[in-house]
């Protein structure tokens, strides 16, 4: 986990239950990790590749907001505010990530 600087001043214990939780998963160039409106509840860190992370107009045009490299965080705020997605991101380069969700936050395991 020490890839990503959004953990930096977390403690040790803090540390242990993150990477105890952290699942890999691996997209392909071309494939969508989550689209707009669905709901999920997961933080991603992406450790390789390129993600797109876009919206959809309601005249069908697709508008891309930003691109993620490496060590970004992002899908922070389904975690503390659940809801749907607001965008959906697609792997624009085979990607390697790491996820975990809210309920695989047990700091008991």
């Amino acid at each position: 986990m020490d890839q990503t600087t959004f953990f930096l001043d977390a403690s040790q214990e803090l540390h242990r239950i993150f990477d105890k939780s952290f699942v890999t998963q691996h997209l392909k160039a071309g494939e969508t990790l989550f689209e707009q409106d669905e709901y999920d509840d997961r933080l991603y860190v992406l450790d390789e590749g390129l993600l797109e992370v876009s919206v959809y107009s309601t005249d069908g045009r697709k508008l891309s907001l930003n691109m993620l490299q490496p060590e970004s965080l992002f899908g922070e705020i389904a975690m503390f505010d659940p809801g749907p997605r607001t965008a959906r991101v697609e792997a624009i380069k085979d990607c390697k990530l790491r996820f975990f969700a809210t309920i695989n936050l047990d700091p008991c395991n």
